[in-house]
């Protein structure tokens, strides 16, 4: 499975929109970076890189930037690594070096039990700022956003039992900014600032959470030059 849109503004750079674990849809249509927007709204791991290669020959589209968010983030770094012609710059937000297994295995039983309840939790899970959470929750109510399915849940877990993240094996022609919120409870700010510690293409945002929509002018501001 593989869903995306492409809206075309007639300029050289586009950005693919990649969002992470647990949500279909266009969850930052409200981060506007410029040029064309490419949004993966639905997608298989183990397909990714091989589908959205297809969809950029399908679009012509010669070279891209990405704004991925959490498993978005593994997956795209996936796409850099084999196609790193193909990508101008990324931007990538609560990315992990890691995911504990045990804890994903926890998360497999509890979405068998009742995967909208565990979705809903997580949601909330993902923002610090209550008026987020609440934005976010009405795009899941008036369709703008949708609950991912058991399917979907599941391949996506599988996936993050074995990935794995390191700034080493980064292709330097690649220009690359992680963005971390340091009150990010699904992936610690702790764990990303270690592994790039004193690399300035780590940038901290303070205050914010996983999704980093927190404060959105905040995340324009840190962008601001980069």
């Amino acid at each position: 499975m593989f869903e995306a849109y492409f809206v075309e503004k007639n300029v050289d750079q586009t950005w693919v929109y990649v969002s992470g674990w647990g949500i279909c849809g266009d969850v930052y249509e409200d981060i506007h970076l410029g040029g064309n927007r490419l949004v993966v709204t639905a997608y298989t791991p183990d397909s990714f890189v091989q589908d959205l290669f297809e969809f950029l020959n399908q679009k012509n589209l010669e070279k891209v930037c990405f704004f991925a968010n959490s498993l978005g983030a593994f997956l795209v770094t996936d796409f850099v690594l084999s196609y790193p012609e193909l990508v101008e710059r990324c931007i990538f937000l609560g990315l992990r070096p890691r995911y504990n297994r045990e804890e994903l295995f926890q998360i497999d039983e509890m979405i068998h039990r009742s995967l909208r309840a565990f979705l809903r939790s997580f949601y909330r899970q993902c923002f610090v700022n209550l008026d987020a959470f609440n934005l976010f929750m009405s795009k899941l109510k008036d369709g703008r956003l949708s609950f991912v399915d058991l399917s979907a849940a599941q391949s996506g877990l599988a996936y993050l039992k074995e990935a794995r993240w390191c700034p080493k094996r980064w292709p330097t022609e690649v220009s690359l900014q992680v963005v971390h919120g340091t009150l990010d409870d699904v992936s610690p700010y702790q764990e990303m600032s270690e592994i790039m510690f004193e690399d300035n293409r780590f940038l901290t945002l303070e205050g914010q959470g996983h999704l980093c929509l927190d404060d959105v002018e905040a995340l324009y501001k840190l962008l601001d030059g980069f």
